[in-house]
């Protein structure tokens, strides 16, 4: 064990001097600190040594040197430059569909008397789009979400209050404007047509709320939640969706 010592110090003084040799051509303070740096790793060897030829069998490290490794770790972490950009994030799934749900509120006609707006049936489980569509896409005053229902039924060749038939399991809906509670026109709302397919769309996202323009405050959202469906506004998107879906009106009207 007087070997191991030995070799010990003559390790020490051999890694002080190699240390204050590269550190030469730094400034004196930053050699100093240094140099008190290693001096007090060598006096932790040494005692280090000195306890293992006392107690050969049972002597572990200070716990002060495990302690000393998570105090230099978050030194060093402190240490790393804080101007460095971080890495993007990528989109969350809804605002994806919901960007692709407003990709389809721009093939809608602008006109001063409606909303552009864009709709994705969704098949959450799968994770595959089921059917889309847009304001006046199909035939008449059609809106958004109607027109999805329009398409589906026409390809399942059933009627649209048979859909609930051919959904799958955790469908969804997403809609760059919440869904309609009244239309001027006398058609169905779009809130209603959603209700009547039971617990077929158990969730509705919403890129925003319906401004107040055409029949004032939406109820609709109430009136899904007391059906038992969720409705989820997705951020990220409102100024552009605003912007398409207003592309027809006359400014100031």
């Amino acid at each position: 064990m007087s070997g191991f010592v030995a070799e010990l110090n003559s390790a020490g003084d051999n890694a002080l001097q190699e240390e204050t040799r590269v550190a030469a051509d730094d400034d004196l303070e930053g050699v100093a600190g240094r140099a008190r740096e290693l001096t007090a790793k060598f006096e932790f060897s040494r005692q280090h040594a000195a306890d293992l030829i006392q107690h050969p069998r049972t002597s572990r490290s200070p716990r002060t040197s495990r302690s000393y490794k998570q105090a230099d770790l978050h030194e060093q972490t402190h240490k790393l430059p804080t101007n460095m950009p971080s890495p993007p994030r990528p989109p969350s799934h809804h605002v994806v569909y919901m960007r692709q749900a407003l990709d389809l509120a721009r093939k809608s006609p602008p006109k001063p008397t409606n909303y552009r707006v864009g709709a994705l049936l969704v098949d959450a489980q799968a994770n595959t789009v089921i059917a889309t569509g847009y304001t006046l896409e199909c035939d008449g005053n059609t809106h958004a979400e109607q027109s999805c229902f329009i398409k589906l039924a026409k390809r399942h060749q059933v009627a649209e209050d048979a859909l609930a038939d051919v959904l799958p399991g955790g469908t969804v809906l997403y809609t760059t404007v919440e869904p309609c509670f009244k239309r001027l026109s006398g058609n169905l709302p779009c809130v209603e047509r959603i209700i009547r397919l039971g617990n077929a769309i158990k969730t509705v996202y919403v890129g925003v709320k319906e401004p107040e323009k055409f029949v004032g405050e939406n109820t609709g959202r109430k009136q899904l939640e007391d059906a038992g469906i969720e409705v989820i506004l997705v951020h990220g998107l409102e100024k552009e969706i605003l912007e398409v879906a207003t592309a027809g009106h006359i400014k100031g009207a």
